[in-house]
């Protein structure tokens, strides 16, 4: 009889300390350190597990990507100069010509795993105080677009990835604000992999409001972007603009190339040629030269 209490006793103390045992480890489970998940975290992006996501350029020859920036990201594209020729076609080359830097800054941040929000604004051109002037003369421009990019599918994979990116723009700031310079508008990035190293580029981007263009501006732009190395890419891109009253059959052609560079995971520089095709009115023609660097952080 005393046997089996003492061996019902050592029961139940094994029993009890079993369980002291597995509620110790399971709190110590539930109070990790974030900074040694972070820390694990990147030990295995270090081992070689891929990032679903690669470093990739808002707009590369007259298209835009479809994907978005991880939740919490930050990237910074930058037109660091463009030397714009108009009127090419004319005898006189480089009658109207201006040189801009910063024609395209573009901040991006990742909010969710498939949204992110945009801030592009231009800042600086130099243009002749004249047609046919050497001189040129240097004012600051402050025209920013406030824009939300909404992934529809392709983030986590697939040969498809389309997007949705609903704008709003505004006028020169540095003149002030008028409500008549407001701009809506809608684009509609998508990409489709042909194979490992090529890619279908298209974008339909349409402004739903705008004031100062009546009537409302349509563009499509269609393009292939190609592995041309192990961290060089090459694009090529056509857009149409035509403008949605049937009266009015104003429309143009553009045509550019261009090529990026991806020095490491977060940094990339690119260089392209835009160049404007005749249009129905005969303006817009004109060759663009620039030259980008992007940064992530």
């Amino acid at each position: 009889m005393i046997a089996t209490m003492e061996s019902k006793i050592v029961n139940q103390s094994l029993f009890w300390l079993v369980c002291l045992i597995w509620t110790s480890d399971a709190s110590a489970q539930v109070k990790s350190d974030p900074d040694e998940v972070a820390s694990l975290v990147e030990l295995l992006e270090d081992d070689g597990v891929p990032d679903p996501r690669p470093f990739r350029r808002e707009q590369l020859a007259l298209t835009r990507d479809a994907g978005t920036i991880v939740p919490g990201a930050w990237q910074l594209e930058i037109t660091a100069g463009q030397i714009t020729l108009r009127n090419y076609q004319d005898e006189s080359l480089f009658d109207d010509t201006s040189t801009t830097f910063g024609e395209f800054i573009n901040l991006r941040r990742g909010v969710t795993a498939d949204v992110e929000l945009q801030l592009s604004v231009s800042t600086y051109v130099f243009e002749p105080v004249a047609p046919g002037s050497s001189t040129l003369d240097g004012e600051f421009e402050f025209t920013p677009q406030i824009a939300a990019k909404i992934n529809l599918t392709g983030n986590d994979g697939g040969d498809w990835s389309v997007a949705l990116r609903p704008w709003i723009g505004t006028g020169d700031l540095t003149s002030g604000f008028d409500v008549d310079d407001l701009a809506l508008g809608l684009d509609v990035p998508a990409t489709y992999q042909l194979d490992e190293d090529l890619e279908l580029r298209m974008l339909v981007t349409s402004r739903l409001y705008d004031k100062n263009i009546d009537p409302p501006l349509i563009s499509g732009a269609l393009g292939v972007r190609t592995k041309l190395g192990e961290a060089l890419h090459g694009s090529l891109g056509v857009q149409f603009d035509m403008n949605t009253d049937p009266e009015v059959r104003t429309s143009g052609t553009r045509l550019a190339w261009a090529y990026d560079w991806l020095i490491n995971q977060n940094t990339m520089v690119d260089a392209g040629v835009r160049l404007g095709l005749e249009q129905d009115d005969g303006s817009g023609d004109d060759i663009a030269i620039h030259v980008g660097y992007s940064v992530g952080f």
